[in-house]
């Protein structure tokens, strides 16, 4: 209703100033001529000065221009969103994420391994191999074989006696059996026994008891620093000796 009376005001004006006064009549609110279409003909532009403009279809150069920019502007969004969002997570992610972070440890790390298999990776792992070879920490063993061997030399040479090791951590057990199973291979003439986590499973409690020495298993991205902690702690409070740490990325 608004807009017919302002285009009955301008169309009346501009009747007037051709002709001058006359007479009209508006029936049912509206006035009984057709109305000029929007491209080329008056639009009312606003209802306070009862002006009149002319619209023009966009080209296609200004729609590519103003997507592009649009595309520009939310890229940029995007991009800042997710940088403020992972600087948010990572100060609140607990799990072990660098090789560097086990220096907070009073352990020696003894193998680092990167196992070529079949794992479901981690999203931007590649952003992890790359921290690691710019803190020169590129090279590691590329199998349990390779890694228990190598684990098994250092308990040969450290420990007196090793008749039974202990191989426990905060990492996935799956990983850690796989590990034990190669250690055993390495070191037929001892026994070699595995568990989870001591501060969540008391069976592991007994198989320190039982042990000799202890190697404990990380993992990056699944070991929890608070955890590692923890279950030092305890395994110094049954007084077994903690050879190293075993760190699978």
């Amino acid at each position: 209703e608004k807009m017919v009376a302002t285009y009955e005001e301008l169309l009346s004006g501009y009747v007037r100033e051709l002709i001058g006064e006359y007479y009209y009549q508006v029936t049912d609110g509206q006035i009984g001529i057709s109305e000029p279409s929007a491209v080329n003909g008056l639009i009312p532009i606003s209802e306070s000065n009862l002006s009149s403009g002319t619209s023009t279809k966009p080209t296609i150069s200004f729609i590519i221009a103003r997507s592009i920019k649009g595309a520009i502007w939310g890229l940029g969004a995007g991009i800042g969103a997710s940088i403020i969002l992972s600087f948010f997570f990572q100060c609140l992610n607990l799990n072990l994420l660098y090789e560097s972070e086990l220096k907070a440890y009073p352990l020696n790390l003894l193998v680092t391994l990167r196992p070529k298999t079949p794992k479901k990776k981690r999203l931007f792992s590649f952003i992890d191999r790359w921290i690691d070879l710019l803190e020169g920490n590129g090279r590691c063993c590329t199998s349990y074989q390779e890694a228990s061997a190598l684990a098994a030399s250092y308990i040969k040479e450290i420990s007196v006696n090793p008749e039974t090791v202990l191989i426990t951590g905060a990492g996935s057990i799956d990983s850690i059996e796989a590990f034990a199973i190669e250690m055993q291979k390495a070191m037929p003439n001892f026994k070699i026994i595995y568990s989870a986590c001591i501060t969540t499973n008391p069976e592991t409690i007994e198989n320190a008891g039982k042990s000799s020495v202890v190697l404990l298993y990380e993992e990056i991205g699944k070991s929890n620093k608070s955890e590692i902690f923890k279950e030092i702690e305890h395994i110094q409070y049954l007084n077994k000796e903690i050879i190293g740490i075993v760190l699978e990325k």
